[in-house]
């Protein structure tokens, strides 16, 4: 018996792919963006939404944002994201929101990866390594 979701609950439909076990089905499950506040030698959630049906991580990134800015206002000063964030409508929504923002780029977003490396050529790169990245 499989338990279908209730108010909120995403689905999406599995396809087996060869040499699966299963049949196809649809599975049910809760997304949260969460914030988290990291400082030298701690971390913290601070809090969490959930996904809606049809949005994606930065449509709920955004919305957490408005939601705890008020109560948590000089709580921070930068949003971070991964690869995921580095989209403008979460770079002026966080700016905005007067925070500034930082995320990683990833080789995938490579004319990010060339503009943001245009935007710096005059400046000499920090290069560090923290095993087994290597950073610029």
């Amino acid at each position: 018996m499989r338990r279908q979701g209730g108010a909120g609950c995403l689905q999406r439909t599995r396809h087996p792919g060869s040499g699966d076990h299963i049949r196809e089905h649809t599975e049910y499950s809760h997304r949260l963006g969460n914030l988290v506040l990291v400082a030298r030698d701690t971390c913290f959630e601070l809090d969490a939404e959930p996904m809606r049906a049809g949005e994606d991580d930065v449509a709920a990134a955004l919305r957490l944002l408005d939601r705890v800015l008020p109560a948590y206002l000089r709580a921070f000063e930068v949003g971070a994201g991964d690869g995921l964030y580095a989209r403008a409508d979460f770079f002026n929504g966080v700016r905005a929101r007067g925070k500034d923002v930082i995320a990683g780029l990833k080789d995938e977003q490579r004319i990010l990866l060339q503009e943001a490396r245009g935007l710096m050529a005059p400046l000499p790169p920090r290069v560090g390594e923290r095993h087994p990245i290597h950073y610029e």
